[in-house]
């Protein structure tokens, strides 16, 4: 370990300091609620989960209205209003989230993990939540000012890709499970009314 200025920490020798503009591209694309897919998943930034890998599901595009953007798969979303609630997560859907929520892309796959684990530090929230704007809804802006968090990065990107090898199949793992509970919900919310109301029956 070696002393480093920059971050006022010891850090691994031989890795150096980077900023999130280095690993991330800001990702979403703007729609309007008229172009928007009538099956496609809403997920505003209260739909997001805390302290959650990933999601998958959310609200109806009938819902979404204004100031809409588009996300990917494997984009890491972050609430960027009241960033403190610590709302971090890889995408495993396609889907529609409102402008109140940064879409992140890893400049390279391989990255994916490493850079999911940068940005939902604590050190990163909480960086993001002492440098937003506004009192009542504080709000984190990407340009300028969080995309200039500097952590300390591998400079082999070797150990990237190692490290990617072993956090690949956990995030496949969590978004597969995000996935199926969402299935899951989708049967449960149609089966139980006729449950309820004697078109089926347990033993049906």
């Amino acid at each position: 370990m070696v002393w480093n200025e920059q971050l006022k920490r010891n850090i691994p020798e031989n890795w150096k300091v980077a900023q999130l503009k280095d690993i991330f591209n800001v990702s979403g694309k703007p729609i309007s609620r008229d172009d928007c897919q009538t099956d496609a998943y809403y997920t505003p930034i209260d739909v997001i989960p805390k302290r959650t890998i990933t999601f998958a599901g959310g609200l109806s595009a009938a819902e979404a209205n204004s100031s809409l953007q588009l996300y990917e798969e494997n984009n890491i979303l972050l609430g960027a209003m009241r960033v403190y609630f610590h709302r971090v997560c890889i995408s495993a859907q396609s889907g529609i989230t409102r402008t109140t929520t940064l879409v992140l892309k890893p400049k390279a796959d391989e990255y994916l993990g490493y850079a999911y684990q940068v940005l939902n530090d604590d050190n990163s929230i909480l960086y993001a939540t002492q440098h937003s704007s506004g009192t009542q809804q504080p709000y984190i802006k990407w340009n300028d000012v969080l995309e200039n968090y500097r952590f300390a990065m591998p400079s082999n990107p070797k150990l990237l890709y190692e490290y990617s090898k072993i956090s690949e199949p956990l995030i496949t793992k969590a978004k597969n499970c995000a996935r199926e509970t969402e299935q899951l919900r989708k049967l449960r919310d149609w089966l139980l009314p006729m449950l309820m109301n004697g078109q089926a029956t347990i033993s049906d």
